[in-house]
């Protein structure tokens, strides 16, 4: 059994999965009790005036009023999908309950599909796990910054002198979280840079103005004062890591599963999709302490309105 202080308690074996969503007839029926509360909703005008189609061709809903097919897939991330509703329901499972994600290689092996398909469904799902709002922290909030990027270990020795220096900044894309201790919720995204309106600007985004605010000495962050932040710092550089209660270690603890997430399953995070990766890590570690079908059923009722076609997925890349 899994423990509470854990980083995930899925409460599921894979076996209960089976048990419980055992074809797509019943994986659809849970996607369709999470969706449609009051029973099937056209996602075409919002009318509950809904008929079914017996023979499920080419949609198993009708809208009495607009005259539209539609599925419980429709208007979601799942939209025009050809994978059943058991295949996108164990991805989400797979995603959500392990707590280092699931590569596009491993989910193809376990959904049966190819790498390219696999690749498509995960970056479908991490769109729909972007809460996108501001958290809106009383604080006291912990802010830090890390960088995502290779290990200088894994390259050769000349590679290393030529793109490594001081923190190792260099071709690593810098990220900016806030920790809320109250409520143990972290907020972070990917940045262009380091300076100290993008530091403090994410502190204003986030946290409500006369918070208190811990971060290191980085002196990025001395504006905050002048902001209306009660800000206080432990000094790294000489060894400070805790002062009573002066401390980062909380949103340090948030970058340590971050890596071991980008190390152990992804390896390597593309810089026009690491604000998925990251969005999908965040929402995993802020319901840490939630069963697994409950994370699900929020997830569920995020993707109302999501979509991400595979042409704007890989648009970003072919630009770049």
């Amino acid at each position: 059994m899994s423990k509470p202080h854990e980083i995930v308690k899925t409460g599921m074996p894979l076996a209960a999965f089976f048990r419980r969503y055992p074809d797509d007839a019943a994986a659809e029926k849970q996607w369709e009790s999470w969706r449609w509360r009051r029973g099937p909703q056209c996602p075409h005008c919002e009318s509950h005036n809904v008929a079914g189609v017996r023979e499920r061709r080419p949609m198993p809903y009708r809208c009495r009023d607009c005259r539209r097919h539609f599925s419980v897939m429709s208007h979601t991330v799942m939209h025009a999908s050809k994978l059943g509703s058991q295949t996108w329901l164990l991805a989400l499972f797979l995603i959500l309950s392990n707590s280092k994600g699931k590569s596009s290689v491993q989910l193809a092996a376990d959904l049966g599909i190819s790498q390219k398909s696999a690749w498509h469904v995960g970056h479908r799902l991490r769109k729909a796990l972007a809460d996108g709002s501001l958290p809106g922290f009383e604080g006291p909030v912990e802010c830090d910054e890390t960088f995502i990027g290779g290990r200088a270990k894994n390259m050769h020795a000349s590679k290393r002198r030529e793109r490594i220096h001081g923190r190792g900044a260099v071709d690593k894309t810098p990220v900016v979280g806030v920790r809320d201790r109250a409520s143990g919720k972290v907020t972070a995204r990917p940045t262009a840079d380091t300076a100290s309106d993008t530091l403090t600007g994410i502190v204003a985004d986030t946290t409500r103005p006369g918070s208190t605010v811990f971060t290191d000495g980085d002196r990025g962050y001395d504006p905050l004062k002048e902001m209306g932040y009660l800000h206080a710092k432990v000094m790294h550089s000489v060894g400070e890591y805790v002062r009573g209660p002066v401390s980062t270690n909380g949103i340090e603890n948030y970058w340590s599963h971050l890596k071991r997430t980008y190390v152990g399953t992804y390896h390597w995070m593309s810089d026009d999709h690491l604000h998925r990766y990251i969005e999908e890590h965040s929402f995993r570690y802020n319901r840490r302490d939630r069963h697994v079908t409950d994370r699900m059923a929020e997830a569920a009722a995020m993707m109302e309105r999501r979509r991400l076609p595979w042409r704007e997925l890989v648009a970003a890349g072919r630009a770049a």
